[in-house]
């Protein structure tokens, strides 16, 4: 039998001790959320600052294409994030994507809710798929990141989620100690489509919670193409810039 207890506990709780902001220690305001409106809109760096029409990196103008995309450009038509990797995001995306705080998914989901209605509001999508992660991580984190975050846009933005559409080939070196070169050679055949007969034909929006080199976000784009797929934009969490 269904029981109200659950809920009215946690109700109790939360009035007589609000939620507090998991940055600046004050009380959030927003319910279910780890960051206070403040901490979540205030000294963060914005990737809106980082202005290349292609990648969302940076470029010598507003609306020009960077350096890179100039020279290759990569196989995805648009890709977009919420804010730059660095400081506290760092901090929260690290905890998010290696110590199991999943509970900064909706805190999240704010930040991509907000960046797709800035950028991709009058773009056409048929459906959201995740960039995946290879059997040993899901194994070591029992979770996807980009799977939750997926979930949790798709659900904002009334798309349905194509889980597992994307699998990764194992044996393949973390991304985060590479050059931009090294980036690109590591990732080049790691992925494939798994699910083609639910890509083709389809306007893709590819979620993952960082874009660096972009190097990630492309494989998985020529692997949705490659299955049919009618075209991909991407957006992430954060926006890392190589050093």
């Amino acid at each position: 039998m269904f029981s109200f207890a659950p809920f009215l506990t946690r109700g109790l709780l939360e009035l007589l001790a609000p939620p507090v902001c998991f940055l600046c220690g004050k009380p959030t305001h927003r319910e279910r959320r780890a960051l206070c409106w403040a901490c979540l809109n205030g000294p963060l760096l914005r990737a809106d600052v980082l202005s290349c029409a292609i990648c969302g990196g940076q470029s010598p103008a507003p609306g020009r294409d960077c350096a890179v995309c100039e020279k290759n450009r990569p196989a995805f038509f648009q890709a977009r994030a919420a804010v730059v990797f660095a400081g506290d995001v760092r901090r929260l995306v690290h905890l998010f994507k290696y110590r199991g705080a999943l509970w900064l998914r909706g805190d999240f989901g704010d930040w991509l809710h907000g960046c797709f209605t800035a950028h991709y509001s009058n773009a056409v999508f048929d459906c959201v798929v995740p960039v995946p992660v290879t059997r040993m991580k899901f194994f070591q984190r029992h979770y996807n990141q980009s799977e939750r975050l997926a979930r949790e846009l798709g659900r904002r933005v009334s798309l349905p989620v194509v889980d597992n559409a994307l699998a990764r080939r194992g044996g393949s070196e973390t991304q985060t100690a590479l050059t931009r070169h090294g980036r690109g050679e590591n990732v080049a055949r790691a992925f494939y489509t798994a699910r083609p007969n639910k890509i083709k034909d389809k306007d893709v929006l590819l979620v993952d919670d960082i874009l660096t080199t972009g190097a990630t976000a492309n494989a998985c784009t020529r692997a949705l193409l490659r299955a049919g797929a009618q075209s991909v934009r991407v957006i992430t969490v954060a926006r890392g810039v190589m050093e």
